[in-house]
């Protein structure tokens, strides 16, 4: 099993995300739109990205709890 196949899909409460699992090891992977989304979004798990992977992508850091800007 690869790919989608080897994922499990679960959503709760507004259903407005579906978070999806490996049906291996239980790790979220990834989030998408569910079926009552009003908007498309989706968010990957970049826990499971190798490191050398991950520190190539550039980072922007957002103030989300204040001025709602970005500080870089």
């Amino acid at each position: 099993m690869t790919g989608a196949d080897h994922l499990t899909r679960y959503s709760w409460g507004d259903h407005m995300l579906d978070f999806c699992a490996c049906m291996t090891c239980g790790c979220v992977t990834h989030w998408a739109p569910g079926k009552n989304a009003d908007q498309d979004r989706f968010a990957l798990n970049l826990r499971m990205v190798p490191p050398d992977d991950l520190a190539a992508i550039p980072v922007r850091h957002f103030d989300g709890a204040d001025s709602w800007t970005y500080l870089d």
